[in-house]
């Protein structure tokens, strides 16, 4: 099968959920049939293994079930193919600090939500998660797999669930905005809602669509609403003339 062409194709990026706590004890992560995981684009068929969930209480973990809710009513509501591809970090199996397994903790219910949805009209119909074992970002051939051109390659939409670091900043300038990283890499000129306020952690969500010019695209920001029910989440656009971006930098109570 093939994807409708009324739809837009985009590349959907968001910032983990707020950590602080942990780590808490959770189960390997398995997934069916449909779903074809992929470490480092090599498939992988054993369960994924995690150190821990360090998301906060509340705070941190309310977020990757409302992010479930919320991110299906945004691909409804503004037209867009479905998810064909999720790329996040591979979770650590022991504790060290080049990855954090709060991106994949984020994102694993939307895949789960995905993966219970038709997924015939994918390549090879399958939806594919793909891990990466290392977060770096780079003009080689990880900054490749982050083109435009290779992440809308299938006509689908791709989610990118990510950290801060070699998302919006480096690791040697950690609160400063570079350009040449995952977002800013991406986007048209003229978004300066990318380069400030900075991403903020289970909020921020950015979403690519439209013509793809030298490689990027017209970009447009969100923000995750949701109270004590989860079923209430949605994502809201803010900056560029719309409300302002939530900017508070919360931390774990």
């Amino acid at each position: 099968m093939t994807n409708d062409t009324k739809l837009t194709p985009a590349i959907i990026i968001i910032r983990h959920a707020m950590d602080g706590a942990g780590p808490t004890p959770v189960p390997d992560a398995t997934f069916n049939s449909k779903v074809t995981v992929t470490v480092d684009d090599k498939t992988f068929t054993k369960p994924i293994q995690v150190e821990g969930s360090f998301l906060c209480p509340k705070v941190g973990t309310n977020v990757p079930p409302a992010v479930a809710i919320a991110l299906p009513k945004l691909i409804e509501k503004y037209n867009l193919q479905p998810v064909s591809n999720v790329l996040t970090i591979l979770p650590p199996v022991t504790k060290e600090y080049e990855r954090t397994p709060n991106p994949f903790m984020t994102i694993k219910p939307y895949v789960d939500v995905l993966s219970n949805s038709d997924t015939s009209k994918f390549p090879d119909g399958k939806l594919t998660f793909s891990l990466y074992s290392s977060h770096n970002f780079d003009t080689g051939d990880k900054g490749k797999k982050f083109s435009a051109d290779k992440l809308l390659e299938d006509g689908f939409s791709t989610v990118i669930a990510w950290e801060k670091t070699e998302m919006w900043a480096s690791v040697e300038h950690k609160h400063t905005y570079d350009s040449k990283l995952i977002l800013g890499s991406l986007a048209a000129d003229g978004y300066d809602y990318i380069t400030s306020p900075q991403p903020v952690k289970g909020t921020s969500l950015y979403v690519y669509s439209g013509t793809v010019v030298d490689g990027r695209l017209p970009v447009k920001k969100y923000d995750l609403k949701y109270s004590d029910d989860p079923t209430s989440a949605s994502f809201e656009p803010c900056g560029g003339g719309d409300a302002p971006c939530t900017t508070q930098k919360l931390t774990c109570p």
